[in-house]
């Protein structure tokens, strides 16, 4: 049975908490880079989006009632079902910010969207402030040492379906892969 110190050194104990402390390298054999998704593994889209989005809501009067959650869970969904879409050889935006305000669009302006009545409060700047959201994401708590540890040993890459703009700002990785290294910028 480990007590919450037994796994000092590996982020955290059987209690969950982080511990600080150094972290060995792991015993991967002649394994010299690693690769990493991002979005949601690494980083934490979504407290950092709905955070902007509140910000945003706030200062435009959306009042406070609004399920800044639920708005992106749906903005989410739609770039998901976009993806799908476009990796199966459909049409649409293949640049994440022009599929990012496509989406923030449709949410708003469809009459039928229960979103619809945010699309009178927010015009052209306060969309792209929305949009750019998604470029200034935070890592989870744990993540940027321990990908700085790990970096210590290995070649770390991020390989992401976003665009390798979304990647490199204030990043640990050698290299960014994404979808517009390989034709296709979704």
């Amino acid at each position: 049975m480990s007590t919450p110190d037994s796994n000092a050194g590996t982020g955290t104990g059987s209690n969950g908490n982080y511990h600080p402390g150094p972290i060995p390298p792991p015993e991967l054999g002649d394994i010299q880079a690693l690769v990493f998704d991002v979005f949601g593994t690494v980083s934490d889209w979504r407290t950092g989006v709905v955070k902007r989005l509140a910000e945003v809501g706030r200062k435009s009067g959306a009042g406070p009632d609004v399920n800044w959650n639920e708005f992106v869970a749906e903005w989410r969904m739609g770039y998901m079902i976009h993806t799908r879409r476009i990796a199966e050889g459909g049409e649409g935006p293949t640049n994440t910010d022009e599929l990012h305000r496509q989406l923030l669009d449709d949410l708003l302006d469809a009459p039928t969207s229960r979103w619809s009545h945010l699309s009178s409060l927010w015009g052209e700047n306060e969309r792209q402030q929305l949009v750019l959201a998604w470029h200034d994401l935070d890592g989870w708590p744990d993540s940027t040492r321990g990908l700085y540890e790990l970096k210590k040993h290995y070649l770390l890459s991020a390989l992401s379906n976003g665009s390798v703009r979304l990647l490199v700002v204030g990043k640990v990785w050698r290299l960014s892969v994404g979808c517009g290294v390989f034709d296709r910028d979704v």
